[in-house]
């Protein structure tokens, strides 16, 4: 669950991700903590947290232009939260589709991708792998930049023996071994998902899912959808998604020497105007900053200030949400979409 806040001493918006994994939660009565459904284990919510904040706090650590800055953590309700930036733009899948025939040239999608590659490389160093690497998971910021969002490592930790799979993976950008709980998942893993994002980004087409692809391979050649395909890019984005991860390229950068073997990546002026393209259509998304108030939000007058909103006192806490480390009092919280 994300949230849309007020830093109120900085005077700045900011994004608040809640630990919420649905398949195993869900709201209490006062529609504010939460609690867990029947038959379902503490220890696995404990230790999903657990890896929800410690994720978070090796985030914090980077400072890098193409990776979801995160400013902060706390727990509360009965739960754990992760302060990040907002960002104003536009969703790269929602990006793709108006493009005329809903795909991108060669050079556009390289541009994007590339520096994606180049944050995740740095997350690499520090041994964490994103996992969840797709279209709707970078966003191309008004300011001309892709972002890469959403680490999905917190959301993987939840150790259910019987969750269901489409919780911890997208198909068609999942690599095969995250569809096994004893799968050896690392960089490669996230090689898959650039590699079926770039296929995503030059075809429109959603890649078929590993599984499906180990029994029958149907992934049609990229020069057979896409234009300015050449024999060694093909080679390139084909070996990254390869279905074995030991026959998969093994990391990031293994794969962006192959993408740019051939001088492709794009020379200043040529880049300069793909990212004043990708800043023209990425206007601020208007359903993110005027969304309603979820179930979740409940509002009261501020003492003193009527028109001022605040979240509703619960006893023994002074707020509902409470951002100690920074000082931050969150009085406008507003629900703006969810992952978990």
């Amino acid at each position: 669950m994300v949230y849309l806040a007020w830093n109120s001493k900085l005077h700045t918006t900011v994004a608040i991700k809640e630990f919420f994994p649905r398949s195993i939660v869900n709201r209490g009565r006062d529609q504010k903590s939460i609690s867990l459904y029947t038959g379902q284990s503490l220890d696995d919510f404990i230790y999903g947290k657990e890896q929800f904040l410690r994720e978070a706090r090796t985030l914090v650590k980077f400072d890098h232009a193409n990776l979801v800055k995160v400013l902060d953590t706390f727990e509360e309700n009965e739960t754990a939260y992760i302060v990040m930036e907002y960002y104003e733009g536009v969703n790269l899948e929602e990006y793709v589709r108006s493009q005329p025939g809903g795909k991108l040239s060669l050079d556009a999608a390289i541009a994007i991708m590339i520096p994606i590659m180049d944050g995740l490389r740095e997350v690499h160093n520090y041994d964490l792998v994103h996992r969840d690497v797709k279209p709707q998971n970078i966003y191309l910021s008004s300011k001309g930049w892709p972002i890469l969002l959403d680490f999905g490592a917190a959301r993987q930790a939840i150790r259910n023996q019987n969750q269901s799979n489409s919780v911890v993976l997208t198909e068609g950008f999942a690599s095969y071994e995250q569809y096994s709980r004893k799968g050896a998942q690392g960089p490669h893993t996230d090689v898959y998902g650039c590699a079926a994002t770039l296929y995503y980004l030059l075809t429109g087409i959603v890649p078929p899912s590993a599984l499906d692809r180990l029994q029958k391979d149907d992934l049609v050649p990229l020069p057979e959808l896409a234009a300015g395909i050449s024999n060694q890019i093909n080679q390139a984005i084909n070996q990254a998604m390869a279905v074995m991860p030991e026959k998969r390229t093994p990391k990031i950068e293994n794969f962006q020497a192959a993408l740019l073997s051939e001088r492709l990546k794009p020379k200043a002026p040529e880049q300069a105007a793909a990212c004043r393209q990708i800043s023209t259509c990425a206007k601020p998304d208007n359903r993110l900053t005027a969304a309603k108030p979820g179930p979740v939000q409940q509002f009261t007058a501020a003492a003193g200030n009527p028109n001022k909103q605040v979240l509703q006192e619960q006893p023994g806490k002074k707020y509902i949400i409470k951002i100690s480390a920074a000082l931050l009092a969150v009085i406008g919280l507003f629900m703006i979409g969810g992952v978990y």
